[in-house]
């Protein structure tokens, strides 16, 4: 979480119950976010078909086993390459 210094302060109201769960629940999602990772990778449209699989199979499995995982592939009208 930003410290004080940083002039990104959250302020939390309610009881004292309610002020603890939103705490924790805040310091949960900034953790997560902290720990998150983007990469970019260019790969010719050509293989975009091979890398998602036959009805997104391929994508299904490495989502199964990294439930995290967000793969992100340009429309098929763009005029792009890059997989996020």
């Amino acid at each position: 979480m930003p410290s004080a210094d940083s002039g990104r302060i959250i302020s939390i109201e309610g009881s004292r119950e309610g002020v603890a769960a939103a705490k924790a629940s805040i310091v949960a999602m900034a953790t997560k976010l902290a720990n998150q990772r983007n990469v970019d990778v260019i790969i010719p449209r050509k293989y975009h078909a091979t890398i998602i699989g036959q009805g997104g199979a391929k994508i299904k499995e490495l989502t199964s086993q990294y439930p995290d995982l967000s793969i992100n592939f340009p429309r098929r009208d763009a005029d792009s390459e890059i997989i996020s």
